[in-house]
Order: structure tokens, then sequence, then C-alpha cells
């Protein structure tokens, strides 16, 4: 889990985004394969001042950009923060990130090496220096099937284990576990209050079941 003692968040902040066909969210973790020249001088130089970055999922192009082709991302993302790093079997830079807390792109552009910079309103209340929510007791169930995931191999072996008291925590890590469709996923990215959040995903798991 990140080190929160030395995050200095303020809302409004340029950050670099890493455009991706995935969906983070706070506390959840994601693995990452860096080949393209931008992005590795971008993790070096996170992990050199200890810094993280902006995940947004791709509306429309690609994560490897193409000559001519034109980038569209959503405006809800997730700053995050490098916890581990290795050189692959494969010889590229393997990188592991934890979700910090959500955010809102206000602008975005690229720089000369075709990273991409974005002005972000950092949601703090949303994130992991926000103070804990007791979970209601009308979700006691949302509790129990996030404690049956977080068994699971693959969840496991991601080595988050979930604070089940705290309910900001159980609406991030169910929106990261179950197999929602990317969209329904960014969806729920998109709200910032746990019990909103709770409620999509029981409609989406009764779509899910008709």
């Amino acid at each position: 889990m990140v080190n929160t003692n030395n995050l200095q968040l303020t809302e409004s902040q340029i950050i670099p985004i890493f455009p991706l066909h995935s969906v983070l969210f706070p506390r959840s973790r994601l693995s990452l394969q860096i080949f393209e020249t931008r992005y590795v001088d971008m993790v070096r130089k996170c992990l050199r001042e200890d810094s993280g970055f902006g995940i947004v999922l791709i509306r429309s192009g690609s994560e490897v950009m193409k000559p001519g082709e034109k980038l569209d991302v959503q405006r809800t993302g997730t700053y995050c923060r490098i916890i581990d790093w290795d050189q692959l079997p494969n010889r590229l830079l393997g990188i592991s990130v934890e979700g910090i807390c959500t955010f809102e792109l206000i602008d975005l552009w690229q720089v000369e090496d075709k990273l991409c910079m974005g002005k972000v309103r950092l949601r703090n209340h949303d994130g992991i220096t926000a103070e804990p929510l007791t979970v209601p007791e009308e979700h006691a169930n949302s509790v129990a099937l996030l404690n049956t995931l977080a068994q699971h191999p693959e969840i496991s072996h991601s080595g988050v284990t979930p604070q089940l008291t705290n309910f900001r925590e159980v609406a991030w890590l169910l929106s990261a576990f179950l197999p929602l469709p990317i969209q329904a996923k960014q969806q729920l990215l998109e709200l910032s209050d746990p019990g909103s959040r709770i409620e999509l995903i029981e409609q989406h798991l009764l779509e899910m079941h008709e």
C-alpha cells in the first residue's frame, strides 16, 4: 500500500497522463509494461521525484500512438503512484501502480516527446487520504461479496488487502474487482459517493443475471 505520509495532493495540479484501455480505482492496483520512450522517461521522473501520474480511459484511439491518429479520453481518471518496478523477462520495464484518488481532467496537451500532460482537479474526498466512512448496515452484503472476491487467486496475489470497515474502500474495490464492462467501470469512477457506487453496482449485477 502507498505510504500516505509524504503525499502532498493539492486540489489543482499539472501531472503526466497515461491514456489506457483500463480503469483504475483508488486502492486498486494495475501492472503495466512500459516500452515507449516517453513513458520510460515519465516513470524515471516519477521514481526520482516520488511523484505520480494520471490514468484515464481512452474513448477513441490507441495506447501506442500512431501518426495522424487523434486521441480522445474520458474526463474522469485516477491519480496513481508506482509501488514496484522491475525489468521483465522480455526486457521491458514492468511497473505496478496503486490508485490514490480520482480527478477531473480540465485540460490535456502533448509536450515535445508526445507525452500527454493534463491540468487536473484532484477529488481528494474520493481518495485514500479521505476520512474513512463506516459501512451502513444495509450494505453488509457488499462487504461479504468483497471479502469473497478478495480470496480469488488473481486478486489475492495483487497484494491488496481490503479494509472491510471503510465504506469508501468497499465501493472502490468492488468496482475494481467485479467483471463489469469497461464502460460500466468508467460510470462508477465518475461517481464519488460510495453509496451511489454501490447502488450502481447492484444495478449492473441485476442486469447481468437477467
